[in-house]
């Protein structure tokens, strides 16, 4: 079982839509990739306030094995990297297509010594890809 978080736009389980960054995310969607059973984490003003405007600190208190983001801001990515997280990035549409791309392999791991700014995977053209890529 691993716990995937994915940056939403709004807590629908996995009909959740991807939230283009992850600090302004106003909600963490928590996935066991075993059940598929999912959790919401307001990423709220107050706790950003309580926390310093720190998303990482968001998820401090909650176990997390993978970030899947669509856009993630440098800082953010470095600070993942020092927890342990590995993130990867380019997904869009709902957490549900997001999971299935990195399952398919068709999302790309971000590495924060290898891409210190900024650590955003370039678009695809095709709409129906579901997928970010580098070109």
């Amino acid at each position: 079982m691993k716990i995937v978080c994915v940056p939403v736009a709004e807590d629908l389980g996995l009909r959740s839509p991807v939230f283009d960054g992850f600090a302004s995310a106003p909600v963490f969607l928590l996935v066991d990739s075993a059940t598929f059973a999912c959790r919401g984490i307001p990423n709220s003003a107050e706790r950003r306030k309580e926390r310093g405007c720190d998303p990482c600190g968001e998820l401090e208190d909650t176990p997390v094995d993978l970030l899947i983001v669509s856009l993630i801001e440098p800082d953010a990515l470095g600070r993942l990297a020092k927890l342990g997280v590995p993130v990867h990035g380019g997904a869009r549409g709902t957490a549900a297509d997001a999971l299935a791309a990195y399952l398919g392999g068709r999302l790309v791991p971000l590495h924060a010594e290898r891409e210190p700014f900024p650590a955003v995977p370039e678009r695809t053209d095709d709409p129906g890809s579901g997928t970010g890529n580098r070109s």
